[in-house]
């Protein structure tokens, strides 16, 4: 696990070749180990940093940041001066929230923010008081608002010394994101993808829906079986949607779309780019995979090509590994 600028991003997996990257905001609660399992599922070409909190996991003795535009700015403070490829952002519940914050953020720093994943979060235009906020709440109506997210109780608060030690931080998120209040914004210039539980207790799907009022390049819902932590029991069919969404090339990419990488000489820029050496030194005949493009290469190649609207034949490439031969595979393999 790599951990770096100032303890705010986790990266359990650490993927040299990538081509994109998803930043994953957690829940009211929750820490950055809740994503620790999605590398797994995720494509190699993709390497996901997960944002820490404050006051939970490995920077539990620190202060919890008890407002939303100063943890925003924070996190993107940390993100900006290191975000050197397409970045798409995912936020789960106060995450969603926070998640649309930071992507405002960066996005005015000129960041390459591409898309906003919004998960089991009403949208900005439903963010009002309650008329019984949580945070004000005694300990066991805490503890009780939990159970109803969760549909169960959390184990370590059935431990008195434990949940002394936790609800402090607990409270803290929940008064964070009661007391927040979103800014008047321009819809942002990305697409987004509202993702939602059909049965969750704090937000309908229609709330859900309305995220659309929050960009003017393109929005999408999708709707799983379960309450408002759905994505545990489908983590799976979760990041399948993630993942066919990043894909999906967006309007802008669509008008940037060039035929170009995908003659002899495009695939060949390509190739060189990836090894980091002089075009000249791939020659239209040459054998892609002796100069070094391996499978983890081909899969960054296949993550350009397929924004293209490609069909990638992987089994044809591997087969006659040659700039030549791929072009004219990939040029009678668009699908759009």
């Amino acid at each position: 696990m790599t951990i770096f600028r100032g303890d705010w991003i986790r990266c359990y997996r650490p993927r040299p070749y990538a081509t994109r990257r998803l930043i994953c905001l957690p829940h009211a609660a929750g820490g950055a180990g809740f994503y620790r399992q999605w590398v797994d599922t995720l494509p190699a070409d993709v390497e996901l940093w997960a944002v820490q909190y404050p006051g939970r996991e490995d920077r539990f003795t620190e202060p919890c940041v008890p407002e939303m535009d100063t943890l925003a700015d924070l996190i993107a403070d940390a993100l900006a001066p290191v975000l050197d490829l397409p970045t798409a952002v995912f936020g789960h519940s106060m995450g969603a929230a926070v998640g649309y914050e930071v992507t405002r953020r960066l996005l005015g720093r000129g960041a390459a923010v591409e898309r906003l994943f919004v998960s089991a979060r009403p949208s900005p235009s439903h963010q009002r008081a309650t008329r019984t906020e949580v945070y004000l709440r005694d300990d066991d109506g805490i503890v009780g608002e939990l159970a109803t997210l969760r549909g169960s109780g959390i184990a370590v608060l059935d431990q008195p010394e434990l949940r002394q030690l936790v609800l402090p931080m607990v409270r803290n998120d929940f008064r964070l994101i009661e007391t927040y209040r979103p800014a008047p914004a321009d819809p942002l210039p990305i697409p987004i993808l509202a993702l939602a539980g059909a049965d969750d207790p704090r937000m309908t799907v229609a709330q859900a829906a309305d995220w659309a009022e929050a960009t003017d390049a393109g929005f999408g819902l999708e709707v799983f079986p379960g309450g408002h932590f759905y994505l545990e029991p489908h983590r799976a069919q979760v990041i399948d949607t993630v993942i066919r969404h990043l894909n999906t090339p967006t309007s802008k990419e669509k008008a940037m779309t060039t035929p170009d990488e995908l003659t002899v000489d495009g695939i060949r820029a390509s190739v060189a780019e990836m090894l980091a050496i002089d075009v000249d030194r791939v020659g239209p005949e040459d054998n892609l995979l002796m100069l070094g493009v391996d499978s983890i290469k081909l899969m960054g190649l296949a993550s350009r090509w397929q924004r293209h609207g490609v069909e990638v034949p992987f089994v044809e490439l591997a087969e006659n590994p040659t700039a030549a031969h791929w072009a004219k595979l990939l040029g009678g393999a668009r699908t759009a």
